[in-house]
């Protein structure tokens, strides 16, 4: 039997879209997103959460990885090393800007090794601790069971 997306409003539809989005900002509103029980519940806002706080340690590795080739232009007497910083900053930037409109507009954002990771880790035994399982939590029981647990709801 196939899952199928719960009902839900047009207004709870782009309140969902806007926290999603809001997780790709930086890395403190995604870590807030999987902490409040709130939005800890709903299993597309965790994957997006997840997602982005995978995302924002590659950004952040990059900007690290930017700024130490910036600080052997200084020591080598190589320049300034600020285009290398610019870079770094400009990049990030560009990133959450693009991941964040694109999300908030509606449509679904998997970036590809990182969103089997994310999901992965959204689904994870840590995330489902205060949840509830009624149709958000990926059910893997008898099919019998689930339909049953279905036409109950």
């Amino acid at each position: 039997m196939q899952d199928h997306p719960a009902f839900t409003s047009h207004r709870s539809k782009v309140a969902e879209d806007i926290l999603c989005a809001t997780s790709y900002l930086t890395p403190l509103p995604a870590a807030v997103m999987l902490i409040i029980p709130g939005t800890r519940r709903n299993r597309r806002i965790r994957f997006h959460a997840c997602q982005s706080a995978l995302l924002n340690w590659l950004l952040l590795s990059a900007g690290f990885l930017l700024h130490l080739r910036a600080n052997l232009d200084q020591l080598l007497d190589a320049g300034t090393g600020s285009r290398f910083e610019w870079t770094a900053r400009i990049l990030c930037m560009a990133v959450w800007s693009i991941v964040a409109l694109r999300v908030a507009g509606g449509r679904e954002l998997r970036i590809p090794v990182l969103s089997r990771f994310a999901e992965q880790q959204a689904n994870s035994w840590l995330f489902r601790l205060g949840t509830s399982s009624r149709g958000e939590e990926r059910f893997t029981a008898n099919p019998r069971l689930k339909e049953a647990i279905q036409l109950y709801n």
